[in-house]
């Protein structure tokens, strides 16, 4: 079978839109895995552009830890945490406990939601399937 010819700016639209697909169906773990995949991606052609790709997701954090009247985290700590969970779901390594703590529907919203930034950053529009996401988690206030 003769290889084919992809873009990644391409593969990681296609990621997105099935990882929002699968937020929306509420299957959260799926979503924030295949969102990753894509963040990984859009994350690396961003910063190729000479750009932060983090503004979004350590901005919202901090404005839900004011919401909630809660110490707000360094951008480092935001960052750490989302990179944990977001590897978590990729690697096991043998000293890895089998059972994970996470927020699921929040990992998946920030992964997604901070993909979705990255790909108007690289000059796309926002499919349909995107702006389904964007209408459905509007008011979503990290619970």
């Amino acid at each position: 079978m003769p290889k084919e010819l992809f873009n990644k700016e391409e593969i990681a639209i296609t990621q997105l839109d099935t990882a929002c697909k699968l937020f929306l169906e509420g299957h959260f773990i799926s979503a924030a895995s295949l969102g990753g995949c894509a963040e990984s991606l859009t994350e690396g052609l961003v910063r190729k552009r000479n750009i932060d790709p983090t503004k979004w997701k350590t901005g919202f954090i901090k404005s839900l830890c004011e919401k909630r009247k809660k110490q707000t985290p360094p951008n480092q700590a935001i960052l750490k945490e989302v990179n944990r969970v977001r590897n978590l779901l990729k690697h096991h390594d043998n000293d890895d406990p089998i059972e994970i703590s996470f927020n699921a529907k929040l990992s998946a919203f920030l992964i997604i939601s901070e993909t979705i930034e990255n790909i108007l950053t690289l000059g796309y529009e926002q499919s349909e399937l995107m702006n389904e996401f964007i209408k459905h988690t509007k008011n979503y206030d990290g619970v």
